[in-house]
């Protein structure tokens, strides 16, 4: 059985360096997610140990900005469904912009 994340401690320093590193607040996010990124980010680089993995990220500028995209959600469009962003820009005169949208998506379904 695998060693829980929460109860590495190498996982854990790796996790407040991360934040010291990189500004980002490592802990609000759930360790089963950290584990996953990190340990894609191992993978890629044929590292065998988190420690391993702090020592080539605090050197590589390149390898924290890759971490840092993989630990961030990285959003491609505002709106998923086209056609509600389309009524939802063509009303010129919109008192609650985000009621309209769910009043256009409730029209849709039913």
């Amino acid at each position: 059985m695998e060693l829980e994340k929460e109860f590495d401690p190498t996982f854990e320093q790796l996790k407040l360096h991360v934040k010291s590193l990189l500004d980002f607040n490592t802990f609000q996010y759930k360790d089963s997610y950290l584990g996953r990124r990190f340990d894609s980010r191992l993978r890629a680089l044929h590292l065998d140990s988190y420690n391993a993995y702090w020592d080539f990220l605090k050197k590589d500028t390149a390898e924290q900005e890759k971490l840092l995209s993989e630990l961030t959600i990285n959003v491609t469009e505002f709106f998923r469904d086209n056609t509600v962003y389309d009524a939802f820009i063509k009303r010129k005169n919109r008192k609650n912009p985000y009621m309209e949208c769910r009043m256009l998506r409730r029209k849709r379904s039913v």
